[in-house]
């Protein structure tokens, strides 16, 4: 059984970090309070606070997406260095939430929407409708299987359809890589069923030392 160890992100850890930039705008109000400093003053040590905290937020946030990023691709094709254990395990219970299956499944519906229209191209997808026409079943059966709580998932699975969902350049959106999408489509559906729900990816000591 694997036990939770939370998420990776959240707007929680993202603000948390930033919060100690803030700390100089409480001692301005203070002083500005007590009649020591001007608002002038004050006005520019809160908004030199307030960019210092958002630009560290934004730090937190790349940091927190590469992490699962890198994660994802461990999980799905054993690629590049691989995360802690801790970050492989919370990236896990990330990829088996039912939240972020819900989210995918909205995707993968809105992209089969978007290509059965016509006319002026507005979405990623839309440009792409040409190519995704063919395999509008596909993306169906795509948000069925993942919007259905009573068909259990592998966290592989969800982390192959997470990165072609997430890839802006990638075959959903990129005519150039059409051929590409019939078996991605077909091996990331096939994905979610190989393994047992719940199974982590290897995390074997010998292999990381390899």
């Amino acid at each position: 059984m694997i036990e939770s160890v939370g998420r990776l992100g959240g707007p929680r850890a993202i603000a948390a970090p930033a919060v100690a930039y803030l700390t100089p705008l409480a001692g301005a109000l203070v002083a500005l309070a007590a009649g020591v400093e001007t608002r002038t003053v004050v006005v520019a040590v809160a908004a030199s606070a307030i960019v210092c905290a958002l630009v560290r937020a934004g730090v937190e946030h790349a940091r927190i997406e590469t992490a699962r990023d890198r994660a994802d691709r461990w999980i799905a094709c054993r690629i590049g260095q691989p995360p802690s254990d801790a970050v492989l395990l919370a990236r896990i219970e990330e990829l088996m939430s039912p939240s972020l299956r819900a989210d995918l499944a909205r995707s993968f519906r809105r992209i089969a929407a978007d290509a059965a229209t016509c006319g002026r191209a507005l979405t990623p997808a839309q440009h792409n409708r040409r190519v995704l026409r063919e395999h509008i079943d596909q993306l169906r059966r795509m948000a069925d299987r993942l919007a259905d709580p009573a068909q259990p998932v592998t966290p592989r699975g969800v982390a192959l359809v997470h990165g072609l969902v997430t890839a802006g350049g990638g075959p959903l959106y990129n005519p150039r890589r059409a051929e590409e999408l019939p078996a991605r489509l077909a091996a990331a559906l096939a994905a979610l069923d190989l393994e047992s729900v719940g199974s982590a990816p290897s995390v074997d000591r010998g292999e990381r030392a390899a």
